[in-house]
């Protein structure tokens, strides 16, 4: 139980000082979640009167979110000035062990309510060492590991006629994995209007200077807003991909369904610069490639279903292997022709259909028409490939497949019959 210990002294003139200590004090918030256990501290009055009165107080432990706790339990202390009319107060936070560091200020007014302002001193994360769910344990479910940077931010909570809970943070140089993708040199200034729910509103921008969702695209950034019920907008997304851009049109999904999807568009994507990091050597390409990418993200897996990506306009493909490259067997039949044919491309289209999971086994079909000017009077070449394999093994897997050749061959049979 708590105790409370006063001291006094009276003089000729009445009260000439008062003080006093409490301790094992509790403090119990319903909405939103607050707990304070094992409140103590020490006070003096002013010489004559009670008020102001002076308090040094600390909490052995604050819990903040109840069953899904936001933050790990904070050790506080600091300082209080009361008067009949309010609460002034100041302190400091700690937690895990001295890796989370809050400063606290604010007031209480009797009969009405009050706030607390906090401010979030940096905190580095890295992996293996420090990761967020570390010291926000509402996050221990949340898809997302290997997290690294820095992070600090400040907000303010309220109770009675100021009641809510509000937030704003910095993400600095931030990296971090999913189980769909990966990002890196990720910077942010996040505002939530709330804490519990979470509340961002509308406007929210982010920064990265990578991604990987099993193919490695480049910079890209995105504005966007969470509501109360969960509902993610998205109104502006764009990456770079390739010497292009990959963008998205407007987002509205919620976290409480069972999928979500959202449709990209690929433009102006350089397949000069798709197929630089394809380890084929005598590889060259020219020529840009446009289209459209429904996705769809299901069970912590991403999806592509249908996609449809065309070329822009024509281009040119030119194989010219080195002996070491060239397949066992390309001597004879169809492999001959199709390597003689992709010494001079000229590719009059491409288009590519893929559909299935990225980083697994997708299903695709290209097709290829054109010709080269220099083999059989430029005798025109209609290539159709299924492929399959995963996103990023599909262009790694191209050029040997024996179905190619058969399928050269066939083609410069019949134009020769």
């Amino acid at each position: 139980p708590p105790t409370v210990v006063l001291e006094g002294r009276l003089g000729s003139g009445g009260l000439e000082a008062v003080r006093g200590r409490f301790d094992g004090g509790r403090l119990v918030l319903e909405n939103p979640s607050l707990d304070l256990i094992g409140i103590g501290g020490s006070f003096e009055g002013a010489a004559g009167s009670l008020l102001p009165l002076e308090v040094r107080w600390q909490v052995d432990t604050a819990r903040y979110g109840g069953e899904r706790p936001v933050l790990v339990p904070v050790h506080l202390s600091g300082s209080v000035t009361a008067d009949g009319e309010e609460l002034v107060f100041e302190g400091q936070g700690v937690g895990a062990g001295g890796a989370l560091t809050l400063e606290l200020d604010g007031r209480h007014r009797f009969g009405t309510g009050g706030w607390v302002n906090f401010h979030m001193d940096p905190v580095s994360f890295a992996p293996g060492v420090r990761q967020p769910a570390d010291l926000f344990p509402v996050l221990a479910q949340a898809d997302l590991m290997d997290v690294g940077g820095t992070a600090s931010g400040s907000g303010r909570y309220g109770w009675g006629d100021r009641a809510g809970s509000s937030a704003r943070a910095t993400l600095e140089d931030f990296s971090f994995a999913t189980s769909f993708l990966s990002a890196s040199g990720l910077s942010a200034e996040l505002r939530a209007d709330s804490l519990m729910p979470l509340v961002l509103p509308p406007g929210q921008r982010i920064a990265v200077a990578g991604v990987d969702v099993g193919v490695p695209l480049g910079a890209g950034s995105a504005s966007f807003g969470l509501s109360a019920d969960g509902r993610l907008t998205v109104p502006d997304l764009k990456i770079d991909w390739a010497g292009g851009t990959l963008w998205a049109e407007p987002i509205d999904l919620s976290f409480k369904d069972r999928e979500q999807r959202a449709v990209l568009r690929a433009e102006g994507v350089d397949l000069s610069v798709l197929l630089a990091p394809v380890p084929v050597d005598g590889l060259e390409a020219s020529g840009r490639i446009e289209g459209r990418l429904p996705v769809r993200l299901e069970n912590g897996s991403i999806y592509i279903d249908d996609a449809m990506l065309t070329t822009s306009g024509p281009g040119t493909i030119r194989y010219r292997p080195g002996m070491s490259a060239i397949p066992v067997g390309a001597e004879n039949g169809g492999m001959a022709l199709l390597l003689e044919a992709l010494e001079d491309f000229r590719y009059e289209r491409i288009s590519v259909r893929l559909s299935g999971p990225v980083g697994a086994d997708m299903t695709g079909r290209v097709e290829i028409r054109g010709a080269n000017p220099g083999l059989y009077d430029g005798y025109p070449i209609a290539l159709n490939v299924n492929l399959s394999g995963a996103l990023g093994d599909l262009l790694r897997n191209g050029l040997a497949g024996s179905r190619y050749a058969r399928q050269a061959e066939e083609y410069y049979r019949e134009g020769l019959q």
